[in-house]
């Protein structure tokens, strides 16, 4: 029984101290550049699995045809060799061959001949000398090999550009009114009340609360993960980096078009967010304001400074006496007092 309690002690004490290391290596890669291997590290505690997709053969014959259209100017009846040109003194030395094969990326795919880059890498010493003869018969000769023009393509077809496009009227006025649909080669557009574009839901009255459910879903799915690291064991500082670059990225996208005219209920969500990852965390967090009144300040400040930039018209300055001071646009609406550029002049005009 003694010796049992003495392995179960070892078992334990053995356990604790892998976590610990490999808790640390994670650790180390968050505070350091290793991007791939944090996240490698962060699918493993999470048990992150990759969706599969099936790949949807629907024309076998589509790859021949691409090969015969590309391969299409290869003239199989040119000689192998074609006279030495007395202009041509470009030539490649090992040295250049063996650098070139060294910054090969093992990641990518391989090509017809089925080498991976990691082995041109990992042998570039040996490989230079021979390639270094080839490069240099093919540049005196004026002609490029054939298995050197060989190439694999992966086509990705792409569905019609009139399904893609969607159609979204925005009008405001008091009197409703028809609006025609819009036919591209003789097909209807479809109208919809809601659009994404560049991670933005828009909808048709510009009110975000469809883009704010979206962000605050996405954001609650990114604390399981900021969990699970608290769990695991890191540190504050790694757990609050986690947060900065996963969650308050979500948060923050695209903030100056959209946070100035949500609504009460929308900006609780939001903030609701930033206080549960705030506990996580055991730090301190910026409000999400904070960071939209930073951000506003900061984006006006580079239109100021871009004279090419469309919006740089809209910020005027005023007369000699009120120096760093900008006209303020008149707005009718809420909507456009809320919008970014009334924001923007107002933190201008407040820091001076």
């Amino acid at each position: 029984m003694t010796e049992y309690k003495q392995c179960s002690y070892s078992l334990r004490k053995a356990i604790k101290q892998a976590k610990r290391q490999y808790r640390d290596k994670v650790e180390s890669q968050f505070n350091g550049s290793d991007t791939r291997g944090m996240w490698q590290g962060l699918q493993s505690i999470t048990d992150y699995k990759k969706k599969t997709s099936p790949v949807a053969d629907h024309d076998v014959l589509l790859p021949d045809k691409l090969n015969n259209f590309f391969a299409r100017f290869e003239d199989n009846t040119v000689p192998p060799t074609r006279p030495a040109t007395k202009t041509c003194r470009l030539t490649f030395t090992a040295a250049n061959v063996r650098k070139t094969f060294k910054c090969v990326n093992p990641r990518k795919a391989a090509g017809p001949d089925g080498i991976p880059g990691r082995v041109l890498r990992a042998c570039a010493d040996q490989l230079a000398g021979v390639f270094t003869d080839i490069f240099n018969q093919s540049l005196s000769q004026s002609a490029v090999p054939t298995c050197f023009k060989r190439a694999t393509i992966v086509p990705v077809p792409k569905k019609a550009k009139v399904s893609k496009t969607k159609e979204m009227i925005v009008d405001f006025r008091k009197q409703e009114r028809e609006h025609p649909p819009i036919h591209i080669e003789g097909t209807v557009v479809e109208k919809v009340e809601s659009f994404k574009f560049l991670g933005v839901h828009i909808t048709d009255k510009l009110n975000w609360s469809t883009h704010t459910d979206s962000v605050v879903k996405k954001a609650q799915q990114r604390l399981f993960n900021l969990r699970r690291l608290k769990k695991f064991g890191l540190s504050p500082k790694s757990l609050t980096n986690f947060y900065r670059c996963t969650i308050e990225s979500i948060l923050s996208g695209c903030i100056t078009a959209w946070y100035g005219n949500c609504s009460a209920h929308n900006r609780k969500a939001l903030q609701r967010v930033v206080r549960t990852a705030q506990r996580i965390t055991g730090g301190k967090l910026p409000a999400l304001q904070d960071t939209y009144t930073t951000r506003c300040h900061r984006k006006a400040k580079k239109i100021i400074k871009d004279n090419n930039h469309p919006s740089h018209c809209l910020f005027t300055p005023l007369s000699s006496r009120r120096r760093g001071q900008y006209r303020c646009i008149k707005a009718g609406t809420e909507r456009l007092k809320n919008s970014f550029y009334l924001k923007a002049i107002r933190l201008l005009n407040s820091h001076h």
